[in-house]
């Protein structure tokens, strides 16, 4: 599947996709855990797992209590990224708490 394909089918179950995916590209040079001249297309994956599994997250779990499971669904998740969970990590952690910012309350109540 081409990259603009899958934006296009996140876009469609996640209407914010664009959203993150922009914002994203624009700030991942600042986060700490990115390695010097990497590309946002090492990070993209990581971000968009992070973002797409907060959203469907309707169980109210916290990051703390789901990253295990997130860890597990990492390889099958990261489509073309190269990067190993350890990784990633921080950029799944970064998807899921920026985005949780655009939902309605405090859904997982750990004050974000």
């Amino acid at each position: 599947m081409e990259h603009t394909d899958r934006n296009r089918a996140s876009a469609d179950l996640f209407p914010f996709a664009d959203a993150e995916d922009t914002y994203w590209r624009n700030e991942f040079r600042t986060r700490p855990y990115v390695r010097s001249g990497s590309s946002y297309d090492e990070y993209r994956d990581a971000y968009r797992y992070g973002w797409e599994s907060r959203a469907a997250n309707k169980t109210a779990k916290a990051w703390d209590s789901i990253s295990s499971d997130l860890e597990s669904g990492w390889e099958k998740a990261k489509r073309s990224s190269r990067l190993a969970w350890s990784e990633a990590k921080e950029a799944v952690r970064d998807g899921w708490h920026h985005v949780e910012k655009a939902m309605p309350g405090d859904f997982d109540k750990d004050g974000r």
